[in-house]
């Protein structure tokens, strides 16, 4: 490299289990082309889901999984179809947008999922067999993102049947080979857990033993090979309005 210029790169990810991701840079010098800028260059083809690089930030792609009946429509804040679930999905989405991610979305109510474990998609499941289109297109778009984002309200103290009956079905059997590790995803995507709950989060740990974390981050995700699991809660109960929207902007520090 040459003062502010580059030579064209490769990029590879890396991400061993309990890791966070990481970005080895290849250098490649190029037969063909001079120095590029280095605000322009971007991964050369015929890497395995490539990162770009623009300005000094990695663009990622995500995927944010919703669970609130009144789906994500609801963060407009209109009375009575109002939900705060919604509005952190919501900031979410639009900050990892401003920082040039690409974000996919996955919302379930409004997409009808059904989350019932029925007796043909156990057989199914046992059998290593797909389900159905809608589940084997929810697995894919997981497998293509780099960060998997959920984003539920806790009720009595867990998920809802929504997010259950999710994972019961996209985490399926037939996912994971049958001999060698047991790992679903194989790029090691990062997960963040968004949950909003009436319980003070110090009580919830204290008093419930946190049982949402104890379910996915340890009994699920790390069961599939998956280290990389963030959880941030957020109390919306007897709270003020103005103070409801200031910790929207807490948002952005889980994010980076």
């Amino acid at each position: 490299p040459t003062s502010n210029r580059l030579d064209p790169l490769t990029f590879t990810r890396t991400a061993p289990p309990g890791s966070n991701l990481h970005v080895s840079l290849l250098w490649q010098k190029s037969q063909n082309q001079g120095l590029l800028p280095k605000e322009t260059y971007a991964p050369v083809a015929n890497r395995l889901d490539p990162l770009t690089f623009i300005k000094g930030h990695f663009i990622m792609k995500a995927i944010l999984i919703f669970d609130h009946p009144y789906t994500l429509a609801a963060s407009e804040n209109q009375p009575h179809f109002r939900s705060y679930s919604a509005a952190v999905a919501q900031r979410t989405i639009n900050y990892l947008q401003a920082n040039g991610d690409t974000v996919d979305v996955i919302d379930l109510h409004k997409d009808k999922f059904d989350p019932v474990m029925h007796a043909t998609d156990l057989s199914n499941w046992r059998t290593r067999r797909s389900l159905n289109d809608q589940v084997d297109d929810y697995f894919n778009r997981l497998a293509a993102a780099e960060r998997i984002i959920f984003v539920f309200p806790i009720w009595w103290e867990v998920m809802p049947a929504m997010t259950k009956g999710f994972i019961d079905k996209v985490f399926s059997k037939n996912r994971i080979p049958k001999n060698g590790p047991r790992v679903l995803f194989a790029n090691q995507p990062r997960i963040d857990i968004f949950t909003i709950a009436g319980t003070p989060t110090f009580l919830y740990r204290l008093k419930y033993g946190n049982p949402v974390i104890k379910s996915l981050k340890r009994g699920t995700f790390q069961k599939v090979g998956v280290k990389n699991v963030h959880w941030h809660n957020f109390n919306a109960e007897d709270k003020s309005a103005a103070k409801r929207t200031a910790d929207l902007t807490h948002i952005q520090k889980f994010l980076r």
